[in-house]
């Protein structure tokens, strides 16, 4: 179905199709029908400052030893727009970085959430990297709440 617009193939019988002719989400555009510029929220990211500041603009701290670990670490990661993305070792999919302190949200919610299951530390932080996050202190976090 979403290559049929790009494609311009025949849409196929029993296919509706419905051509919006202006933005669907009004809060985004302004009485000129242009896209509003939305205030951009600042998130702590501490821990993956310096691996963006590599990847960006090739900007290495003065100590060597912590300089060589931001070189070799960087090559798991990769920078979609401004967004920063952990690749999987395993399967190759990717993560999205997020802070420490939404990464223990997430843990709080998978540990003792609506479908909660007290389970052990490895488990939690599995499920929470199967679910598409990553933050460098998970695991610890992970055995402080349990």
């Amino acid at each position: 179905m979403s290559k049929i617009g790009s494609s311009r193939a025949e849409v196929p019988y029993g296919t509706f199709i419905n051509e919006l002719s202006k933005p669907s989400v009004s809060d985004l555009v302004d009485s000129n029908n242009s896209i509003a510029f939305l205030p951009i929220m600042e998130i702590d990211m501490t821990w993956a400052q310096p691996l963006i500041d590599y990847i960006w603009d090739h900007k290495l701290p003065e100590e060597k030893p912590e300089a060589e670990q931001i070189v070799h670490r960087s090559k798991l990661y990769t920078l979609i727009g401004d967004t920063l993305y952990r690749r999987d070792t395993r399967n190759g999919i990717l993560m999205k970085c997020i802070s420490i302190a939404e990464g223990i949200d997430i843990l709080n919610e998978i540990h003792s959430g609506e479908c909660g299951n007290h389970a052990a530390s490895r488990t939690i932080v599995g499920k929470a990297f199967r679910s598409g996050f990553y933050w460098l202190t998970a695991l610890h976090d992970a055995e402080e709440i349990v």
